[in-house]
């Protein structure tokens, strides 16, 4: 307390018991320390340089109007009068430089007027004519007199490379262009060629299997048959044995049924029996020989070696 007496006097106020003063504080984000008590650092807040800044609405971007203006741009033509305007100012300066040579030598005023006259005069005329290039002594910070330069250094280069005043820029690259879409038309064109034989191929590749596994199934088919044959015939060959048994009988029955009924006539019979015993008489020489082709083919055949041995 005796050392801020001292410092402040009695009717003062210590710096801990005044009152807060609010000072301006820079602030990021509405973010900010109002003192830099406690915090460790110097109650400066910079930029996050870190934050990308991601905007919500994105850039629309328009090529060809980016294209137009940056040409606009490239080839802005200067004005003509602000030109004009500048190529008077520095002649009035060159008067006024020889106005104040004068004066420095000791002429009158009236020798000096007419002088600077007569120079303001042959400086116009040589400039009308072409003699006096004042391009060289233009200020480069005006837009106007870059844009002339240019177009002098354009002009130039056109002259040296002969192309006329009224070739359009990027007229030369119309035929690169055409160039390049009729070769695309043609490897289009190639494509779908190379396109239709190939669907081709692949349609008689088809065309050549479907007619492969017709042919392949038409030989199981013919197979097949031929076994369902052999087995149809091996059976009819056991049935015919068998019906055999079975007609002899019914003709049998029907023989002695024909003799009850011949009573009547006798005739009849007689022609009946002899019918009947032809018949028979066929059916057992064809039962015959079927039996004796049935043997004969289940019968091994033996070589002659087996022959001998038993012999």
């Amino acid at each position: 307390m005796a050392v801020w007496k001292r410092q402040y006097g009695n009717g003062s106020i210590p710096p801990a018991a005044a009152p807060h003063r609010q000072t301006a504080v820079t602030m990021y984000n509405n973010v900010g320390l109002p003192t830099a008590r406690g915090s460790g650092t110097n109650a400066y807040i910079q930029a996050n340089l870190s934050n990308l800044g991601f905007s919500r609405n994105k850039l629309q971007y328009n090529a060809e109007e980016d294209i137009a203006k940056a040409e606009a741009e490239v080839n802005k033509t200067p004005n003509i009068e602000l030109l004009d305007h500048e190529y008077k100012r520095l002649i009035e300066i060159k008067c006024v430089e020889f106005e104040d040579l004068m004066e420095g030598k000791g002429f009158s005023e009236s020798e000096i007027t007419s002088k600077v006259n007569e120079y303001r005069k042959l400086l116009f005329t040589e400039f009308e004519n072409g003699r006096l290039d004042m391009d060289t002594e233009l200020d480069l910070r005006n837009t106007h007199s870059r844009a002339k330069v240019a177009k002098d250094n354009r002009d130039k280069w056109r002259s040296a490379l002969g192309i006329d005043a009224a070739f359009v820029d990027g007229s030369s690259l119309e035929k690169l262009k055409k160039a390049s879409e009729s070769v695309v038309e043609m490897a289009k064109n190639v494509d779908k060629k190379a396109l239709d034989k190939e669907m081709e191929k692949s349609l008689m590749e088809k065309l050549m299997e479907k007619i492969k596994k017709e042919k392949e199934q038409k030989k199981e088919r013919k197979k097949m048959k031929r076994a369902m044959r052999k087995e149809s015939s091996s059976d009819s060959s056991d049935s015919t044995s068998s019906s055999d048994t079975s007609s002899s009988s019914s003709e049998s029955d029907d023989s002695s049924s024909t003799s009850s009924s011949s009573e009547s006539s006798a005739d009849e019979k007689a022609k009946r029996k002899r019918k009947a015993d032809e018949k028979e008489k066929r059916k057992r020489k064809s039962n015959r020989r079927r039996s004796e082709e049935t043997k004969v083919k289940r019968e091994p055949i033996e070589s002659p070696v087996g022959k001998r041995s038993r012999k």
